[in-house]
């Protein structure tokens, strides 16, 4: 299912739903703020999957799988759960364009943010 960029589509969030776009980022491990979410991926049927994700340190853009976050309402803060800021550096960079977002593009993801190489995922047992 092709995904699209939010600024592109208005967005109607249901009930109870935050919209974190402007909220800052920080990394769970070591809390240290790692930059600010621009940007939502949502599906075809505008469901978001990933957060994009503007570095402060690197200077470049990345996605965060929605799986991988919680919010903070009340500090207006984005937590990525297992994740330091020096792992930021690992995260392959978002090109601000959704049709790069490939299968092997989001087994670079799997293995940043699950903290497993690509080795262990097409190794045998």
């Amino acid at each position: 299912m092709p995904l699209v960029v939010s600024r592109r589509k208005q967005l109607e969030f249901p009930p109870g739903t935050l919209d974190v776009r402007g909220w800052q980022v920080h990394a769970e491990l070591g809390g240290q703020r790692a930059g600010t979410v621009e940007d939502l991926l949502v599906d075809g049927l505008g469901r978001p999957l990933y957060f994009e994700v503007q570095l402060d340190s690197f200077a470049r853009h990345v996605l965060v799988p929605l799986s991988r976050v919680h919010a903070d309402p009340a500090g207006q803060v984005v937590w990525v759960e297992g994740m330091s800021l020096d792992q930021f550096a690992r995260v392959p960079e978002y090109a601000l364009d959704p049709t790069t977002l490939t299968p092997a593009y989001e087994l670079r993801l799997i293995e940043c943010y699950e903290g497993f190489s690509l080795d262990q995922l097409t190794r045998s047992p």
